[in-house]
């Protein structure tokens, strides 16, 4: 009889604890929720289907769309230049190979990063070498379009490289004071945890362990004891649960956290989100993720 009377209290109390005012992440993040309802159109890596990805070229076509927000892959070159490229290697986007560490810029700029880059209609119309199908770096970006559109900042590298790559991140955000404009992500919660450090007036996102113990909290009900000290996620619909659900959506929003989602490429799942209200909507086409909300307003 005791057992159950424990076991009806802390059921009770477990109830009662839903309708506690859930404690808030700060509001630094506010830039990067939807704007008149309807979530940022935020290309990924300057529109990865429609141009060669993470490209001085992507970056210049894309802002000729009405976008919101421009996510950017960054690595470290080897004499330290912050660049927008994502894997670890350039095998895969350009006709060299090796490590992007292991060139300088000037030296990457040799190679032709739309080599193998092949378009919607199934066409490779970048096999020709040009001086704009190259990365760009950070601080050009920043310089070209700081004052027009927001930043999504995803640091590639990890450990010591890592911590250089944010250091240099943070000396530019506070350079050309975009400490508003600009979300720091990484896939690896500990770059964005060291950007903290240094800067406690730009947003930073959950990483991968950090976006884990947020679902889990959430999903069990014990969300209301917690403080994530993020001011947002990007996150996939699913990933061993569904991450797309209404619950877990509204539960991020009631501890102030914007919630975006990638990568999201086609027309019906863009629907989805955003009958659920989610703060944006990271693509490789943002072209129809424009026409959708032409058609229905936003």
């Amino acid at each position: 009889m005791k057992k159950i009377k424990i076991l009806i209290c802390i059921v009770i109390v477990y109830i009662l604890a839903q309708f506690v005012v859930i404690k808030k992440e700060s509001n630094l993040g506010q830039n990067f929720k939807a704007k008149n309802g309807f979530p940022l159109i935020i290309a990924h890596g300057g529109s990865k289907q429609l141009f060669p990805e993470n490209t001085v070229y992507a970056f210049e076509r894309t802002m000729e769309l009405p976008i919101d927000v421009l996510e950017l892959d960054l690595r470290m070159t080897k004499d330290d230049i912050l660049i927008t490229h994502h894997n670890e290697t350039i095998d895969e986007t350009s006709d060299g190979s090796g490590k992007v560490r292991d060139y300088t810029y000037d030296q990457l700029k040799q190679f032709n990063f739309g080599a193998k880059f092949i378009a919607v209609d199934n066409t490779q119309p970048y096999l020709e070498k040009d001086p704009k199908l190259v990365p760009s770096t950070l601080e050009d970006l920043f310089l070209k379009y700081g004052q027009k559109v927001l930043f999504i900042a995803e640091i590639k590298d990890e450990g010591d490289l890592g911590k250089k790559a944010v250091d240099i991140l943070n000396t530019l955000i506070k350079k050309y004071q975009l400490e508003d404009k600009v979300n720091v992500a990484s896939f690896l919660h500990e770059n964005n945890e060291y950007f903290t450090t240094l800067n406690s007036k730009t947003s930073i996102s959950a990483g991968e362990s950090k976006v884990k113990e947020m679902v889990l909290s959430m999903y069990v009900g014990f969300d209301f004891l917690k403080h994530y000290n993020v001011h947002g996620v990007q996150i996939p619909t699913h990933e061993i649960v569904a991450l797309d659900t209404s619950y877990l959506i509204s539960k991020m929003k009631k501890h102030n956290l914007f919630v975006h989602f990638w990568t999201i490429n086609d027309e019906k799942t863009m629907r989805k989100l955003i009958d659920k209200k989610v703060d944006g909507i990271i693509t490789d086409r943002p072209d129809i993720l424009i026409e959708l909300k032409n058609k229905i307003g936003g």
